[in-house]
């Protein structure tokens, strides 16, 4: 019967911090999709090359495609995903928008 008693308890502590562990999880990722919810990739979209005279950077590509939406994001800062490749010059990397609200990222997917 002691034998019993202790295999119960251990199941019972097993069950118990699985789900506080779970419940960790799930948490975590609510919290990532809130965070991620700001951003926005954009693909193909040319990298300015090195040895070009006018050097148009990313931010200033976005602020004319964000013009041209007739959008205007508060704040917003790019930076582009991966390394650049210099064999394929017509392949460009993703570029990470992270715009500073939801309703900015929601307002810009509509369009």
């Amino acid at each position: 019967m002691y034998v019993l008693e202790n295999k119960y308890d251990l199941l019972e502590k097993k069950i118990f911090t699985s789900q506080i562990s779970t419940d960790q999880n799930l948490l975590h990722e609510i919290m990532e999709r809130q965070l991620r919810s700001c951003n926005l990739i954009i693909f193909n979209l040319p990298e300015s090359k090195e040895d070009s005279q006018t050097k148009i950077t990313d931010y200033d590509q976005l602020i004319t495609i964000f013009n041209a939406m007739e959008t205007n994001p508060t704040k917003f800062t790019c930076h582009r995903l991966g390394k650049p490749n210099s064999n394929t010059e017509n392949k460009s990397c993703p570029l990470k928008v992270v715009l500073s609200n939801t309703i900015d990222a929601f307002t810009l997917l509509r369009l």
